[in-house]
This record gives C-alpha cells, structure tokens and sequence, in this order.
C-alpha cells in the first residue's frame, strides 16, 4: 500500500514510526481505511499512555491518500472516520494532516471539535526527479547552479559515509553544536541514530560528507529515501565549507542519488516563515513546487478522563 501512494512522507513512513517507538517510547498504530472494499488511505498513528488520564494520540502528516482523484469531500470523511476510531481511550488527539490549507479542511476540524494551534504550519517544495539529470540542473535557479559548479572547480569532493559508525558519531557531534549554536531543538541523537539504523528496500539514510583536496572536513548533508520520495534531513556547513560552496555539492548529490535511487520527488525539507534567512535563500534557488498544509490541530476529550478516574 506504501508503494501505492504518489504522495509518501517521512512522518508517515513506518520506518519512521519504529524510530519514534525505539527512541521516544511510543506506541504505533498503523491503519487502513477504504472504501466500498477499495483501499483509498492508510495512517500511522503515535500513541503514549499517560496514567491515569488515558492516551495522547499523535498524527503527523497523516493520512497517506494512495489516489490523486480524491475528492477533498472524501479526504474529510476518512480524517472522520480516523478520528472516531482512536478517541474512545484519548484524552488528547493532536493531528497535522497532510492536506492543503483551505476552508473546507479548517471547517471540517472546527465541526470536529478541534482548534488550531498557532505555530507555523508545515511547507515545503518538491523537486520532480523525472527529469533527466541535465534537464533537472537546468531547471534550478541560474545563481544555485553556479555555486554548484564552483565549488566542484575548487576541489570539493562528496562521498556517501552512511555506512560508517565514526561518521554517525562525528555528525551526532556536529549536529548537537550546531543545535547549541543556532539555538534550535531540532532531532535528539536517539531519534537520529535510530532512523540510521532502519533498513528496508522502502527506507534509506543517506550520510554525505564533503572534504577539500587536503582531505579537511567541510560539512555533511542527511538525506531519507522513503516510498517514492526522498528528503533533505539534515544540513551541516563549516565556515570553510561555506567559502568552497560544499552545502550546494552535497544537496545535488544527495539529489542525485535520490534520483538514481528510484525516487520520484525530492523534498527540500521544509521552507516556512520560520526558516533561517540564508537557508531559506538556499533552498529557494531549488525553485521546488511549494506546498503548505493545513497546519497542527487539538482536542480535549475531557469526559475520557474522568472516565479513566474513575
């Protein structure tokens, strides 16, 4: 059923899922819904017990729909149907769907008792992978191909570690100080080191590690193949790297692979208000279809609650 959707996402994979459960402690709870005995979407839920009060119900990005021809009618059925099935042992359900932002979804959530949080919503851009490789480069903005293309003639070099634990631990450290620097939460080394240690033909971490001609470390880049979609995860630059040009190597590298890969889109991994002014001004000379979503929703079930105090 993975394999069956066009419209695949690293929350809802269940790959992603098992790393959530083996670092963070939650329960997954993967569902299909159809449709007159068609399969139309399925979503992977996160679940953690709270004693005393119930469950908190988590779902992010969800549901997968496997048909494009989807009506959004239909789309808020199924977020109905979802609902109904998790919320007799909730206190909580908290969900982010993997729909556009638009009126009909907002007053859909509203009718079901839920109320928007106001952080950021989700979005991003795709980048059509089946594109030949020239056609592809071409397509980026004039400016990202040039700095792609000097930091190739000033001997930047980029090579696939994911197979290698001393890189895990080395990016762990860089991540972690870049975390402190920038001020940002961000993915816990757990999380990070449990998604690495995921294998499936459906699921694939990529660890890329630029260096200059001396061999002098220059910054990573994280990419995930999941389904027919790959993601940038992960983006580390020195101050060196910076100069050479080695963030613009990496991602097209980690493009590329995607693209060899199999997958079909590539997702810049997320562009939003929020986003620092020169990643934003990186990820931008993609010139990626954007995409927003509807954004976090919340109910309370409070009468769960007294059920379970009782």
């Amino acid at each position: 059923m993975w394999i069956e959707s066009s419209n695949s996402n690293l929350l809802q994979s269940w790959f992603y899922g098992q790393s959530k459960s083996e670092s963070d402690g939650f329960e997954t709870i993967n569902l299909a819904i159809s449709d007159s005995e068609e399969d139309i979407a399925l979503v992977m839920v996160l679940k953690k017990k709270i004693p005393l009060f119930g469950s908190i119900i988590r779902i992010n990005r969800g549901p997968i729909f496997l048909r494009d021809d989807l009506s959004l009618v239909t789309k808020c059925k199924v977020i109905e149907e979802i609902i109904l099935k998790l919320n007799s042992n909730a206190f909580l359900i908290q969900i982010a769907p993997e729909i556009e932002d638009c009126s009909e979804i907002v007053s859909k959530l509203k009718l079901l008792g839920f109320s928007r949080l106001n952080n950021t919503p989700w979005s991003s851009g795709k980048l059509d992978l089946l594109l030949d490789e020239e056609d592809l480069l071409m397509s980026l903005n004039g400016k990202w191909r040039n700095c792609y293309r000097k930091g190739i003639k000033m001997g930047v070099t980029v090579t696939n570690v994911s197979e290698s634990p001393n890189e895990l631990k080395m990016l762990l450290n860089h991540y972690k100080n870049l975390q402190t620097k920038k001020d940002f939460t961000g993915l816990t080394d757990d999380l990070i080191t449990s998604i690495v240690r995921q294998k499936s033909p459906l699921w694939r971490v990529n660890i890329f590690k630029a260096e200059d001609q001396e061999k002098n470390f220059l910054g990573y880049v994280v990419t995930v193949d999941h389904g027919d979609t790959s993601i940038y995860l992960i983006g580390i630059t020195t101050n060196e790297g910076r100069k050479l040009q080695a963030n613009y190597v990496m991602l097209w590298e980690g493009i590329i692979n995607a693209k060899r890969y199999g997958s079909s889109k590539f997702d810049i991994g997320g562009l939003t208000s929020e986003t620092p002014k020169g990643v934003a001004h990186f990820k931008k000379g993609l010139k990626s279809e954007i995409y927003s979503l509807v954004g976090e929703w919340r109910r309370f079930y409070l009468l769960n609650i007294f059920k379970f105090l009782k």
